[in-house]
């Protein structure tokens, strides 16, 4: 009953709320980093990449087909 009643003074709604994943963000610095992330190590991994740069793996392949480099 408390989780309606705090959606509802969120929302406006009694619906429950989903979860939704974390967005990636293709800021300027990021496409820098992994442009001279990539222009270092050609051949490394993604994984690898995206350990050293501190961003998921999924932000640097898509910053990577993104930017087109």
């Amino acid at each position: 009953m408390k989780t309606w009643v705090n959606n509802f003074e969120e929302t406006g709604s009694t619906v429950k709320k989903t979860g939704g994943g974390v967005k990636t963000v293709c800021t300027p610095q990021n496409i820098d980093a992994v442009r001279a992330s990539f222009e270092q190590s050609p051949r490394r991994l993604a994984v690898h990449h995206s350990k050293k740069l501190g961003l998921s793996e999924s932000s640097v392949r898509h910053t990577k087909t993104t930017a087109q480099f």
